[in-house]
């Protein structure tokens, strides 16, 4: 015995086989008429027009016949939708369709959705609206705070404290590539000043509770307030300014020339960085600590801020460490482990 669809008994002028039959291949256009928005018929997963959600629905139209899934509402075809999403009757939808192919309503009213757009959405901050928010949900680094724990002891720097434009978020949300939020971490977050000393931007390293690293080198991420030119002569101001001045790309390799070298040093974040670093007026001396890139390119953008510096009236030298593939931080942690070593 074939069991009859639901709909069959439930026809006004035809049998529902009829327009079931009417209606295939053509459904994209019969929903719209219904008053399902299009960018629901797309094929593609996203919030369902009923329910709402994130990514649960899709509209597949198999075998032409109006197909769709969702994880809340279930399954069906064609008429299945139209009766779930316009809340009516399995004899409505019927009639509707019918109405819809016989060209008595060629268009209904949009039915109000929960899904894209039908909620309004929320301004996204602008960038610099970001960094501030960020910099001022984030703490002065305490000892045993996951900052501190990654400088001290994952690291190794002998710190007796934490520069001020160091501070510790508990929760800094990280995102992938396309922008969704993968976890939210303990940060240390390094605020980044311009030539003028307003804040422009922030460099974040993302962490375990433990102090360590928590996803590799895909944990460093920069942040600008968004305007052309942020980060042009700027830089993580770690220390005060006094005549012999240091300059270095990484924020523990400027740490690093401070403890190997007692000489304030500024991070550049990049080799770019620290070429154009602005050349602050307290300074008499240049030290630019630099990165013995394999490549050379260290070296090359250190060579431009010496001929800049001398320009501008500035003692000016550079300091390469004695292997290639080092920078100071590096040659810090082997003195260190060689000290231990020596008196262990």
């Amino acid at each position: 015995m074939s069991l009859e669809h639901p709909y069959a008994r439930c026809a006004r002028r035809c049998t529902f086989a009829d327009i079931r039959q009417k209606a295939a291949g053509n459904w994209t256009n019969v929903l719209a008429a219904a008053g399902i928005p299009e960018k629901f018929l797309t094929k593609k997963h996203g919030p369902c027009p009923a329910c709402g959600g994130k990514d649960r629905f899709r509209f597949d139209d198999k075998n032409g016949d109006g197909t769709f899934f969702c994880n809340q509402c279930g399954a069906g075809d064609g008429f299945r939708l139209i009766e779930v999403i316009r809340g009516c009757s399995a004899k409505e939808s019927l009639n509707l369709v019918a109405d819809i192919l016989d060209g008595a309503r060629p268009y209904c009213a949009q039915v109000p959705t929960k899904g894209f757009g039908s909620q309004p959405k929320k301004r996204k901050p602008r960038l610099n609206e970001l960094v501030m928010s960020i910099w001022s949900e984030s703490n002065p680094i305490r000892e045993c705070d996951p900052p501190w724990l990654y400088l001290c002891r994952e690291r190794g720097f002998k710190l007796d404290e934490v520069p001020e434009v160091l501070r510790y978020h508990p929760a800094l949300g990280f995102y992938d590539d396309d922008k969704r939020l993968v976890a939210e971490c303990p940060a240390l977050v390094a605020r980044i000043d311009s030539p003028s000393g307003e804040m422009v931007g922030l460099h974040r390293i993302y962490l375990t509770a433990d102090g360590k690293k928590a996803f590799g080198e895909g944990d460093k991420k920069f942040l600008t307030n968004g305007q052309p030119g942020a980060l042009k002569g700027a830089a993580v101001r770690l220390f005060s300014v006094v005549q012999t001045f240091g300059i270095a790309e990484g924020i523990e390799t400027a740490l690093a020339c401070w403890l190997l070298f007692g000489v304030p040093t500024w991070a550049g974040l990049t080799a770019w960085g620290l070429e154009n670093i602005a050349l602050p007026k307290e300074a008499t001396e240049v030290i630019a600590f630099v990165d013995n890139d394999t490549s050379g390119k260290g070296k090359k953008h250190a060579d431009m801020l010496g001929r800049r510096a001398i320009h501008e009236g500035l003692t000016f030298k550079q300091l390469l460490p004695p292997n290639a593939g080092q920078d100071w931080a590096d040659v810090y942690i082997e003195m260190m482990s060689s000290e231990v070593v020596q008196h262990g």
